[in-house]
């Protein structure tokens, strides 16, 4: 089923395996093509997941190291290892929000050529809410 709106051709729904139309500067994708770059997304971002976990296990153990060495060093060793873990969970973080942030604003775009709200949009992509 296809929608109207001013200015623009038909606008195809996800799903049917037409061309969805994203505008005048961006390539016309084909649903297959959206799940596609969904699941890569989903893929980078599961990846981000496992690398905060890895970097919460390592934290674990070398705190774990730590114990029975003198007060003086366990000390500045527990600052850099907890420093390093910082810096390696901000950069997944920063990832993370590109990721999230390029997912919106294909929804946005999907949602103003389709000229329907945003729960809706993301409804019909499976898409969550935040």
């Amino acid at each position: 089923m296809t929608s109207e709106r001013e200015g623009l051709i038909k606008v195809p729904r996800a799903g049917n395996g037409k061309k969805v139309v994203m505008g005048k500067r961006l390539q016309p994708m084909t649903a297959d093509e959206v799940a596609a770059k969904r699941a890569r997304l989903e893929t980078a971002l599961s990846d981000a997941r496992c690398r905060r976990d890895e970097s919460a296990r390592l934290l674990e153990r070398s705190v774990g190291r730590l114990v029975g060495e003198r007060d003086g060093d366990r000390r500045k060793m527990a600052v850099q290892m907890a420093d390093e873990i910082t810096a390696r969970h901000i950069a997944g973080l920063h990832a993370y929000n590109e990721i999230r942030d390029l997912a919106k604003a294909l929804l946005a775009k999907c949602t103003d050529l389709a000229g329907e709200r945003i729960a809706e949009t993301n409804a019909r992509f499976d898409a969550p809410e935040s």
